[in-house]
């Protein structure tokens, strides 16, 4: 039971004196919760800025073929922004990239650069890692039209005997048929030279990935 006269309860130690005292009291309580939920935001992105980055990356292979793309995923931690560095010298600022090898590469290693950045940019962190290139292969078919060789052609491909024509074709020949020589050969630019005893040819030929070219003989 109430009377009248009874004090009126105290709000943070203090007596409302109206709606518009205790509205405001509200207001306060707010904004100082807001304060604090800005401090707490700006604390965590300045700790997020002093981090020093981690870099690192995986390879989907280890070993690749000329031609083949490379797939790089970026694990890097407590970093915000990369840069690439390809096996060629271009660059990336993707999370994650993909790098095609050239056709014409050779047997070697190629290395891929990453550099990880804070949040701020004053702090990074470098990985390089290498992967093994094989050249790339294709097929080399060396053949005659000509039925008046002295006997059997013996081809050379880069100056190295791959063996000899012993039929002679009115029209192209398959990959691969018997009476020709078919070779497995790196991509790139071949040497031939061919010779019945009494005749000689020469010539080059440029062989490309996973195809069979032809060399004819006239």
């Amino acid at each position: 039971m109430k009377f009248l006269g009874d004090p009126k309860p105290l709000i943070n130690g203090a007596e409302p004196k109206s709606q518009t005292s205790r509205t405001i009291i509200k207001l306060l309580m707010m904004n100082t919760k807001f304060q604090v939920c800005i401090l707490a935001i700006g604390l965590a992105t300045f700790v997020s800025c002093k981090k020093q980055p981690n870099a690192d990356f995986s390879t989907d292979k280890s070993e690749y073929t000329a031609g083949e793309t490379a797939h790089l995923t970026n694990s890097s931690v407590d970093a915000s922004s990369y840069i690439w560095t390809m096996p060629d010298g271009q660059t990336s600022t993707s999370t994650d990239v993909n790098y095609t090898i050239n056709e014409s590469t050779q047997d070697g290693t190629m290395s891929f650069k990453l550099n990880a950045y804070s949040r701020s940019g004053k702090k990074t962190d470098d990985i390089s890692k290498s992967v093994i290139v094989k050249a790339a292969k294709g097929q080399l078919m060396v053949w005659t039209s000509n039925a008046n060789a002295a006997g059997p052609i013996a081809v050379y491909i880069d100056n190295v005997a791959m063996g000899s024509i012993t039929m002679y074709f009115t029209g192209a020949p398959s990959c691969g048929s018997n009476g020709c020589v078919t070779s497995t050969l790196k991509v790139g630019s071949h040497a031939i030279s061919a010779t019945d005893g009494t005749g000689n040819w020469t010539g080059t030929i440029t062989v490309n990935a996973n195809t069979c070219s032809s060399f004819q003989l006239q």
